[in-house]
């Protein structure tokens, strides 16, 4: 899939051989002479400006420019043999001794067949910053051109972060290290914006980006006072009111206990004055009401220690439980963000597009 990939960005820039085969922009590059600032990897023959029109000429040594051309005519036999990622190490060797757009404009030329748009689409726009006198209006036009298709893959994000020392990482790579501001190209899709200061709450968003898209993100990491709150389930009294409700119910339980066992006394000991001889209930009329009364007590006793028992019990589970957490505020971290990712989508049916929303 990635060769033909290749095989079609290379036909829609033009570079394609007569029998489909890829070519670099020039198999056997023209050198100008050492150190007149020419460097011509887009045609055999040299671009005709004068040396004034060249900045990317400007201080750089005779040597480095030896040097880079040297790594350039290597660079593009391999791409000839279809080497690509050794032509493209080749190139990226060769702007570190001489930042030419035609160095540029071949690597772009590699990178397309190893299906890398982000590099691809930088160093078309490094190509062709300087106009066309360099590679030529054709290859010029062709790279303005291929640089919009690219940019249909790829959306843009602007991070700023304002805290000193906070690191910013997209997809867990560091990019930006606060205070300070960056613009992102990355691919269309989702991923992660990340960042971390010490001392702080960690900050964390997920976004899915569409084609083209644009997006502003700025970041400031809170303290940990700053960014949560402490937070119980209920209001404090609540668990306390019941477990205070259940010594009220076991102490009235108590009470009404102590009482009883009164009654029982003063029972048995009316009962054994008056009834020393035996008699039955219906002959003693009060006695049997006091019985009664004490063992009534005596029940109630029994159910305010039950009751009262399950309220300690209770209140002191949801004393437990609503002990104070720390929680998140809402709108500090960047979680819980909501996002829709509109994106193209290329089958064997036919083209189309999807979607995706993450929230």
């Amino acid at each position: 899939m990635t060769g033909v990939r290749a095989t079609l960005a290379m036909v829609l820039l033009g570079l394609a051989g007569p029998d489909g085969s890829i070519e670099p922009a020039d198999a056997q590059p023209q050198m100008a002479p050492e150190g007149d600032g020419e460097f011509d990897g887009t045609s055999a023959e040299a671009v005709e400006a004068p040396l004034e029109h060249r900045p990317w000429a400007e201080g750089v040594a005779a040597a480095a420019q030896a040097r880079a051309e040297e790594l350039f005519e290597e660079g593009n036999l391999l791409f000839e043999d279809q080497f690509f990622a050794q032509a493209a190490d080749k190139y990226r060797e060769g702007l570190e001794y001489w930042d030419h757009p035609a160095m540029h404009y071949n690597l772009a030329l590699a990178l397309v067949a190893l299906d890398r748009p982000l590099e691809l689409y930088e160093h078309l726009g490094r190509a062709v910053e300087h106009g066309p006198d360099v590679l030529g209006k054709d290859k010029y036009d062709y790279a303005v051109g291929y640089r919009r298709l690219v940019a249909q893959q790829l959306a843009e994000i602007s991070l700023s972060c304002d805290n000193p020392e906070a690191r910013v990482s997209i997809d867990g790579e560091v990019v930006l290290v606060g205070p300070g501001q960056l613009k992102k190209v990355v691919r269309v899709g989702e991923h992660t914006v990340a960042a971390n200061l010490p001392g702080h709450v960690p900050y964390s968003r997920r976004v899915a980006l569409s084609p083209s898209q644009q997006l502003e993100l700025p970041i400031h990491m809170y303290t940990l006072d700053e960014a949560t709150a402490l937070q119980r389930r209920w209001a404090a009294w609540k668990p306390w009111s019941t477990l205070a409700g259940g010594v009220v119910v076991v102490a009235a339980g108590g009470i009404v206990h102590w009482q009883s066992q009164r009654r029982f006394g003063d029972y048995d000991s009316d009962f054994g004055g008056r009834c020393g001889q035996g008699c039955m209930d219906g002959d003693v009329p009060s006695l049997t009401d006091e019985r009664v009364r004490a063992e009534r007590e005596q029940q109630a006793a029994v159910v305010a220690y039950a009751v009262g028992s399950a309220l300690i019990l209770t209140g002191a589970v949801l004393t437990y439980l609503n002990q104070p957490k720390r929680i998140r505020l809402e709108g500090y971290g960047g979680e819980g963000e909501t996002d829709l990712a509109v994106q193209p989508a290329l089958t064997t049916s036919g083209v189309g597009v999807q979607a995706k929303l993450r929230f």
